[in-house]
């Protein structure tokens, strides 16, 4: 459905018939994927670039799309390695045919909801240095970890084994940003029909999370980069760095 919105050719009819459906009843979640994308592309420049960070982690990657995290970490840093994340072996597949070693990133197959997997995998830590700082990336991802697959808790391991000078990226789907609450909730059954049920936050909930971490202001971190993010209406983001 997200590769729909943003007009791409990895979808079946019934995600397009399901993502119709939700961009009738909610028409900003069209805007709110591409300034998903932006956002990622605006966060992982001001990492390679301000932060200076030069791996990156990038969980629930979903199908590849316009502007991956390796093409805009290399125009900074041609050497940033990155290691892609998915819970779903078609999708980890297909990266790996595309990737290639020049650009020195691999895609593994992973659950953010079991992070103490992916970050004791051979292959992730044979490819980054934790003993060094990691840009971690959960674009699109905590909407779909409901409270008892304990979102928190997964993303306080990550915390924990991370280096200080990490940073965890973040967008997600917020509570009460749509007016019309009849709308979101039948929009959000739509999800619930699909193989992913959708988990909105309100955005205490989403900063409760982070304990232990700085939160940046994003606008004023990203505000000398082009295309600022400004994720309409339904949108969370974040850049959190573990001091």
């Amino acid at each position: 459905m997200y590769d729909y919105y943003l007009g791409g050719k990895d979808n079946f009819q019934a995600d397009r018939a399901a993502a119709a459906h939700v961009l009738r009843l909610v028409p900003a979640v069209q805007a709110a994927a591409y300034a998903n994308r932006r956002f990622l592309r605006s966060a992982v420049r001001y990492l390679a670039e301000t932060a200076g960070i030069d791996q990156f982690l990038d969980l629930g990657v979903g199908l590849p799309t316009q502007g991956p995290v390796h093409q805009v970490a290399h125009r900074v840093n041609p050497d940033a390695r990155v290691v892609y994340v998915d819970i779903d072996p078609v999708v980890v597949l297909h990266a790996n045919v595309l990737l290639s070693a020049g650009d020195r990133s691999i895609a593994v197959q992973g659950d953010f909801r079991a992070p103490g997997d992916i970050l004791a995998d051979p292959a992730v830590r044979g490819h980054l240095d934790f003993g060094r700082p990691v840009g971690v990336l959960l674009l699109g991802v905590l909407h779909f970890v409901s409270d008892e697959e304990d979102p928190a808790g997964a993303i306080a391991v990550l915390r924990d084994h991370l280096a200080p000078g990490s940073y965890v990226t973040v967008s997600t789907v917020v509570r009460g940003r749509v007016a019309n609450r009849k709308t979101a909730a039948a929009a959000v059954k739509v999800y619930d029909q699909a193989n992913a049920r959708l988990y909105p936050r309100s955005e205490e909930e989403l900063e409760a999370m982070f304990a232990g971490f700085e939160l940046l202001d994003v606008s004023a971190v990203l505000s000398d980069l082009p295309q600022e993010p400004d994720l309409p209406n339904i949108g969370w983001s974040c850049i959190a760095r573990k001091p």
